[in-house]
């Protein structure tokens, strides 16, 4: 009795690891620009990050029932992908996430956001925060930045700044050296649309 107990603990156990080496490993991270806050009627970016050991065709789709955006991908084995996304904030019901990642699993996510009716004003968020396109200011109406912040930004997300200043976006600079290096770069017009503060 006691070497058929034996016999069937280590069948088990090797199934166990059967099981465990045919899994995928994938991790999902879903991340709302401007830590979620965002409001009605106005867009707002999403970045998708994604990491698979398996390689191959995946997709993703955001759902609402107002609206859809989707898009096929091709993942690498062991390498993340990111990806940004604009999509509208259309009202409090909140959108879903879906990827079919290259084995066929299935992931859902609600896509949550901190709705606001006021003015969106955003006092130095962190650089992760920031959108790395315009489009994803159309969230806000006011975004407080100082000279750290800036010097965390990726490429894509100062230039993304830049084009929201350049278009007459509203930022105050916390500090007046980071205003003399942007002053240049950023024309509205001759609005006044950006403020210094020491």
């Amino acid at each position: 009795m006691r070497l058929s107990l034996t016999l069937i603990l280590l069948l088990l156990t090797g199934m166990a690891g059967l099981v465990n080496a045919a899994s995928t490993e994938l991790l999902l991270d879903i991340s709302p620009a401007w830590d979620g806050k965002a409001r009605p009627g106005r867009a707002s970016e999403l970045v998708i990050g994604i990491f698979s050991d398996t390689g191959g065709e995946a997709s993703w789709k955001i759902s609402h029932p107002r609206f859809e955006i989707e898009s096929p991908l091709m993942l690498q084995a062991g390498v993340a992908f990111e990806t940004r996304t604009t999509l509208p904030i259309v009202d409090s019901d909140p959108p879903v996430f879906e990827f079919v990642g290259p084995d066929g699993t299935t992931i859902r996510r609600v896509i949550r956001f901190d709705l606001v009716a006021e003015p969106l004003v955003m006092l130095q968020p962190p650089a992760e925060a920031f959108p790395g396109s315009a489009a994803g200011y159309d969230a806000i109406d006011l975004l407080v930045v100082d000279r750290e912040t800036l010097i965390g930004l990726h490429k894509n997300q100062l230039l993304a700044l830049q084009q929201y200043v350049g278009s007459c976006g509203r930022v105050v600079f916390a500090n007046g050296r980071v205003w003399q290096q942007w002053k240049e770069m950023l024309a509205c017009g001759g609005a006044n649309n950006v403020t210094v503060a020491s």
